[in-house]
């Protein structure tokens, strides 16, 4: 069940308990002067919060417990063209969580998920071994 507020669209808890929320800032569209990345309208909140329960599922976090997230093979997911879904964890553990669209060719390493999460999308068949590459690479 989702409920609409004034930050976003809040979810109720992943099968780990975690809470949701799909920020308004992370939508629409972009602003001159706003640094925030924007998902592409294609990327519903539902969206947006289904990714995020599938790498909670599937432990596709890095050791500062970032969850890490790819839809249908590595479309394009963002407004500048990001491919991957970076979830930070709150920083206090009763916020909910979050996310937006990341691309480790505009950003590098903070953008970057780490290579254990990318083997494991790759050994899935979530995504294949071009994208895998490439974005091991920073040139996704």
């Amino acid at each position: 069940m989702a409920i609409v507020d004034s930050s976003g669209v809040r979810f109720g808890s992943t099968a780990t308990g975690k809470h949701y929320i799909s920020l308004h800032y992370h939508r629409g569209p972009a602003a001159a002067g706003n640094p925030k990345s924007k998902w592409l309208s294609t990327v519903t909140p539902s969206n947006e919060y289904a990714m995020f329960e599938l790498a909670d599922t599937n432990g596709w976090a890095d050791a500062g417990s970032t969850y890490w997230t790819v839809k249908d093979g590595g479309t394009e997911v963002g407004q500048r063209g990001e491919r991957i879904g970076k979830h930070p964890g709150p920083t206090d553990l009763r916020d909910p969580w979050h996310g937006y669209p990341a691309s480790p060719s505009m950003k590098g390493a903070p953008d970057a998920p780490p290579d254990a999460v990318i083997e494991a999308w790759l050994k899935l068949g979530i995504v294949d071994r071009t994208f895998a590459r490439r974005l091991q690479r920073w040139r996704i």
